[in-house]
């Protein structure tokens, strides 16, 4: 027994036991226990083999009591895996469409913000009404603001963070220290329920690691930029690693305002901090907890009445856009048997937002010298301010049960989210009838899920998902008048919706680089109700809208080339329609909102994102969305009479979304180059005014000096004027005719980031 081998065998990286590790000779072999142990009648000093799936096999001489660390395999670009969903999942082997963005891609970005990234994304949009991208739209669906009186906090685009909802708050998205990003295209709700009904926006940050790790990185640039970012791991103990994060980046915003003669009315300050803690002690149970802080002090001062593309801005009174989280994510793992896993999930969010502006866009010697508008002689002050104060708390709690078979897979479970949401308001609401208003929602939500997948035939893969979800809403809301002491009826509404999603798709597995799939699934979006207190009861509330959806897709992953190509054609039911009004001309904050169900809408078209190594150095990337959205005919009823809409494309949905980039390495020196394009899309429901079609290109140029990396960027390299949102209403005296009134996107940014690694 003096002479028998024996050991254990650990992951290098989380020093966590290995079980079912092959230990060979030239003739015989034994395997690792539960516990990474092993002992093998051999010699002393025998070559042993040590082979397990998922490391790099290593061949040492065999001792008494050794200890060896097996390394994980690098996973290669075709083993990219998607983590948002009920399960870990290679991205070659998703029956859906997606966009990821690894870490390399990350650090190849021009920006800090996932702002900066979503030009290179197929068919997807989002609405320019915020500082930074809140609401997004995927293939034609998703909101365009969420205003006092736009209804309940629920969105067609979901959006996490490190498993936190926080969907309608995607200020968040900086891109420091992230491993991953996917972009889930079309209905998800058989996975992630209601608020995922055109897609999904995933953000994952790196999680902790028992090596020590430190980086710094700093960042001047144009428009007043400066940035410092940080990230610290290490390990408390041996099985408990913690990585810490901060990111504050301050500019001025790309605007002067000319009557208060300052350059920073627009500015951004955004601190952002995260703290993760990783336990992987036992070879049954882990758990990752993450912590979030952010605090975004934004200024809002993007439009101006004489409609420029100077970014000069008027406005006497300054607008904010500002967002404060505190957040945390629990998510622990504990393995019942070999084959079954069972998962626990728990988020909890407190959000304070004020969005503020300045809702003539000037003051009071503008529209005199310009205009003729004398206050003096009308009697009042030309000047309108508008101000929303949210406070939303969600908590989200989720039980999963993981059963694995020889060639199937089933998961199920529960899912249980309460939100609430305390609004103030204060201006010219509900088209200047009411100038304050409280209101509450109480917001609960509970569904139950099951996911199945398994081999059938040969190469065939099944797909079966399915999620009830029931969802309740109460809203509370008291209006005043301080103007003329009117008073207004209280708004007590409460409902119930009962909503089902389903997804079926059959994968075909031609080999291990390439298959095609095809898929069907029903989304669902609950109900709300309009918050205006003059309502008539049968138009307090709209009904869910049902969503129905067909994808065919490709996707090949190989050495040198991958490609993933998907045709999808959507129909929905029951559409609910957000609509505007401008109710008093002359009162440019007079809008009363309206949403309703709309009878249907269908969209069809593709996705493509390729990769392909021209050389060994050199890599293109390309992106393309096409989309046809058609909205059938809706009437509705505004202050001015009975209107029609629909009968056309849907809003803030260009046809073509296009990118191409190029990533060149030689030695120590990169470089990429990007360039995006964008068709013309409708701004609105309400009208038929359109964007102009624009591209853009951004240019990276990074060197590697050994622990130091320097890098050189510029986000709009040739200087284009771009349209990103727009407004079609009576603003100027004394016609107050209605024009069109377009916020441009950033000019041409620049600057310089060194980054330190130890």
């Amino acid at each position: 027994m003096a002479n028998l081998v024996s050991g254990t065998v650990v992951d290098s990286s989380s020093k966590k036991p290995l079980a079912d590790v092959n230990i060979t000779t030239l003739d015989k072999g034994v395997s690792t226990d539960s516990d990474g142990f092993f002992e093998f009648d051999v010699p002393l000093g025998t070559e042993l083999t040590f082979v397990h799936i998922g490391f790099e096999p290593i061949t040492l001489k065999g001792d008494a009591s050794m200890t060896v660390k097996l390394k994980q395999k690098i996973i290669k670009k075709s083993e990219i895996l998607v983590s948002a969903g009920l399960s870990d999942e290679s991205l070659n082997r998703v029956s859906s469409s997606l966009t990821v963005f690894s870490t390399s891609d990350l650090k190849n970005s021009t920006g800090s913000h996932f702002q900066n990234l979503t030009h290179s994304i197929s068919n997807l949009n989002w609405a320019g009404g915020t500082s930074r991208p809140r609401y997004f739209q995927i293939r034609g669906v998703g909101e365009r603001s969420h205003l006092f009186g736009e209804g309940p906090p629920n969105f067609s685009v979901g959006f996490t963070l490190d498993d936190i909802e926080l969907s309608g708050l995607g200020m968040v998205a900086s891109l420091y220290d992230l491993e991953q990003i996917e972009i889930f295209k079309g209905p998800q709700s058989s996975v992630f329920g209601s608020n995922a009904s055109a897609g999904l926006i995933s953000i994952k940050t790196n999680e902790p690691v028992a090596d020590r790790e430190f980086k710094l990185s700093l960042s001047l640039g144009n428009d007043n930029l400066s940035a410092i970012q940080s990230t610290v791991n290490f390990s408390l103990m041996k099985n408990i690693h913690t990585r810490l994060s901060l990111d504050h980046v301050e500019s001025n915003g790309f605007r002067k305002n000319e009557f208060l003669n300052i350059e920073n009315s627009n500015k951004r300050d955004e601190l952002i901090s995260k703290v993760r803690l990783k336990f992987d002690g036992y070879s049954r149970f882990d758990f990752l907890l993450t912590a979030l802080f952010a605090n975004i002090n934004n200024g809002y001062d993007v439009w101006s009445p004489d409609n420029n593309s100077r970014f000069i801005t008027y406005s006497d009174t300054l607008g904010k856009d500002r967002q404060n989280t505190i957040g945390a994510s629990f998510k622990g793992t504990y393995k019942i048997s070999e084959r079954l896993d069972l998962k626990y999930i728990s988020s909890y969010s407190k959000t304070k937002l004020e969005h503020s502006f300045d809702g003539d866009w000037a003051n009071d010697p503008y529209w005199f010298f310009n205009h003729g508008f004398d206050p003096n002689n009308e009697g009042y002050s030309y000047s309108f301010y508008d101000k929303y104060l949210k406070d939303r708390k969600s908590h989200t709690n989720e039980i999963r049960l993981s059963k694995h078979f020889e060639d199937a897979h089933l998961i199920g479970g529960i899912y249980i989210k309460s939100l609430n949401e305390n609004d103030e308001a204060n201006g010219y609401l509900f088209g200047g009838l009411i100038t304050d208003a409280n209101s509450t929602y109480d917001f609960n939500s509970s569904a139950a899920y099951m996911k199945f997948n398994m081999l059938f035939i040969e190469n065939f893969k099944l797909d079966a998902s399915l999620r009830t979800e029931n969802t309740n809403y109460q809203y509370d809301g008291e209006y005043f008048d301080n103007a003329y002491y009117t008073e207004f009826p209280l708004v007590n509404y409460g409902s119930d919706n009962y909503m089902l999603g389903s997804k079926v798709s059959i994968t075909h597995l031609i080999d291990s680089e390439s298959n095609y799939f095809i898929s069907v699934s029903k989304g669902f979006k609950s109900g709300g109700i309009n918050q205006e207190p003059l309502l008539s009861t049968e138009n307090r509330s709209f009904e869910p809208e049902d969503i129905y959806n067909i994808d065919l897709g490709y996707k090949y992953f190989g050495n040198k080339q991958s490609h993933m190509f998907n045709l999808f054609y959507t129909k929905t039911h029951g559409l609910q329609v957000n609509l505007s009004s401008q109710r008093d001309l002359g009162n440019p904050n007079s809008f009363f909102y309206f949403t309703s169900n709309a009878g249907s809408s269908s969209n069809y078209g593709l996705e493509m994102d390729s990769r392909i190594k021209l050389m060994n150095n050199m890599e293109l990337k390309t992106s393309m969305g096409y989309l046809e959205t058609h909205i059938d005919e809706f009437k509705y009823v505004t202050i001015s009479g009975e209107n029609f809409g629909g009968n056309r494309e849907a809003a803030m949905a260009p046809k073509l979304t296009f990118s191409l980039g190029l990533n060149y390495s030689f030695k120590d020196f990169h470089l990429f180059i990007n360039n995006v394009y964008k068709s013309s899309y409708y701004f609105s429901d309400s009208h038929d005014k359109k964007s102009s079609p624009y591209s853009l290109t951004d240019l990276n140029v990074q060197r590697n000096f050994g622990k130091i990396d320097i890098k050189f960027w510029v986000n709009n390299l040739f200087d284009i004027r771009y349209e990103t949102r727009a407004f079609y209403f009576g603003l100027i005296p004394f016609d107050y005719s209605d024009e069109l009134f377009v916020r441009h996107g950033d000019p041409i940014s620049f600057g310089i980031t060194l980054d330190y690694s130890l």
